[in-house]
């Protein structure tokens, strides 16, 4: 599946790379209010918006292993607690004669 998905993304950046090389020509791009507009080829444009939808998302899928990690976290916690309590069930007085 990991093949695949890189094959996918190794594709998309081709693509884009492609549809870059082909879009050279000047555009204007207004960036503040009040300032003159800034002449640069649309091939920069295509791709300093790409690389900011990458960092979008990756934001997002930062937030999600983020909670992943929390939740790990609590369950090894969890965990640790369940085999202290059944070391401490075993090693009692009262679980030596049954067997």
């Amino acid at each position: 599946m990991k093949v695949i998905v890189n094959i996918l993304k190794l594709i998309i950046i081709l693509v884009i790379i492609i549809f870059s090389a082909m879009n050279i020509q000047n555009v204007q791009i207004h960036y503040m209010i009040g300032q003159p507009p800034m002449q640069i080829p649309l091939f920069i444009v295509i791709i300093i918006s790409f690389l900011l939808g990458v960092f979008v998302y990756w934001l997002f899928s930062l937030k999600n292993s983020f909670k992943k990690f929390i939740e790990i976290r609590n369950l090894r916690s969890e965990l640790n607690k369940t085999k202290n309590e059944l070391n401490r069930i075993k090693s009692s007085p009262f679980n030596k004669d049954v067997k």
